[in-house]
């Protein structure tokens, strides 16, 4: 029977058996120590595949983006050079002569909310035998601005021209408010008021329109 780690008998002799792995070492204390390194060991091993199962989200990257949105463009007006109308028979009678100025268009590139507005002014309608006009009206109401604006309002129509001031001041035919840059087109028509001493001739009138 081992009395110790150390003695053992043999033929009725002792034997000495010298302790293992290292002098002085109980394997009663080591044993124990290496079973537990051995599970701790197994137990790592078993979770590395549920660890590298895992997908870790990054984090995003961001990139800050800048730009400069300029303005300050012109607010202009354009319109037709010449606006030809069809022949009219004279009357003996005061007669009102309607036609078309053909397209305005008002480009306003400012980039800003101030809004805008058109007035119009006109001389007399004279003839070839110097007969003139005696009223001149513009009228937007018969079309519809369209384009990028808010709001594009023609103003009822209103008197432009008419004897005996011949000139009036400008006056305003079309007004809108806007935001930021904006364009509006409108054809409006021309009334003019012939008397009845006008005499048959050509006739020719200029309508000047601004935008402020």
């Amino acid at each position: 029977m081992i009395q110790g780690a150390e003695d053992f008998r043999i033929s009725g002799e002792n034997v000495k058996i010298p302790p293992h792995p290292a002098e002085g070492t109980d394997m009663r204390i080591r044993t124990p120590l290496l079973v537990t390194a051995a599970a701790a060991t197994m137990l790592a091993g078993a979770a590395l595949p549920a660890m590298a199962g895992t997908a870790v989200t990054p984090e995003p990257a961001t990139t800050t983006t800048t730009f400069n949105l300029t303005g300050g463009g012109p607010l202009d007006v354009t319109v037709a050079d010449t606006a030809n109308w069809s022949d009219t028979t004279a009357k003996i009678a005061p007669q009102v002569i309607t036609g078309s100025l053909g397209n305005v268009t008002v480009s306003d590139l400012r980039g800003t909310p101030a809004g805008w507005t058109v007035t119009a002014t006109s001389d007399e309608f004279t003839g070839t035998s110097l007969s003139k006009s005696s009223d001149v009206q513009y009228d937007a109401r018969g079309t519809t601005p369209s384009g990028t604006v808010s709001t594009g309002t023609p103003v009822p129509k209103t008197t432009i021209m008419t004897t005996p001031t011949a000139s009036l001041d400008p006056v305003t035919v079309v007004r809108a408010t806007a935001n930021g840059d904006n364009s509006v087109t409108w054809s409006p028509n021309l009334d003019v008021t012939m008397p009845t001493s006008a005499l048959p001739g050509l006739y020719t009138g200029h309508v000047a329109t601004s935008v402020a």
